[in-house]
C-alpha cells in the first residue's frame, strides 16, 4: 500500500478498501479499470517552481472517509468504492493535463471535489475547466485548506 493509502486507512481506523487503493495514484488507476467513475476528489497540483507543497491532501481525506463508510455499507445504494477516485497529482504538468483529457473522456462524473491552496488556485480552475468541458452537468465544489 502506497503512502496515500496508509494515511487514508489511518484515518478510516481500518485498511482501505482495496477498489479504491486500485482506483488511485499520480491521477487515477490504469485505464481500463478507471472507466466509469461518477465522483473524483482532486488535489490541485501547486504549479509554482520555488515553493512545492508536499504531502497528502488531508482536507480531501477527511472529505472522503465518511463517504467510503455509506458507500462499503450500502447507505448510498448507486454509488459503488470503483466508481470514486482520488486523484493526487504531484506537480503541474502540461502532460497532467493531456491524461486528465483523456481520462474525463472515460468517465461518468456527476461531481468533482477539488482541494486546493491559495498558490494552486490557477490549476484548480484549469482542473474544473477541463471537468466542465467535458460534461457541463458535472457539479465542481472547490474547498480546502487555504480558500
Amino acid at each position: 500500500m502506497n503512502r496515500l493509502g496508509r494515511d487514508f486507512a489511518q484515518i478510516l481506523g481500518r485498511g482501505l478498501p482495496p477498489e479504491l487503493d486500485e482506483n488511485h495514484c499520480h491521477i487515477a488507476a490504469d485505464l481500463a479499470r478507471a472507466v466509469g467513475q461518477k465522483l473524483w476528489f482532486v488535489n490541485a497540483p501547486y504549479g509554482g517552481s520555488l515553493l512545492r507543497f508536499r504531502g497528502e491532501p488531508t482536507s480531501l481525506l477527511y472529505a472522503v472517509a465518511p463517504l467510503v463508510e455509506d458507500v462499503r455499507n450500502g447507505r448510498i445504494p448507486d454509488l459503488e468504492m470503483g466508481q470514486i477516485a482520488l486523484l493526487n497529482p504531484t506537480s503541474r504538468s502540461e502532460l497532467f493535463y493531456q491524461e486528465l483529457e483523456m481520462r474525463l473522456a472515460y468517465q461518468n462524473l456527476r461531481a468533482v471535489a477539488i482541494s486546493t491552496m491559495t498558490a494552486a488556485c490557477p490549476e484548480a480552475r484549469r482542473i474544473a475547466a477541463a471537468a466542465k468541458n467535458h460534461d457541463q452537468r458535472t457539479v465542481v465544489i472547490f474547498g480546502g485548506p487555504h480558500e
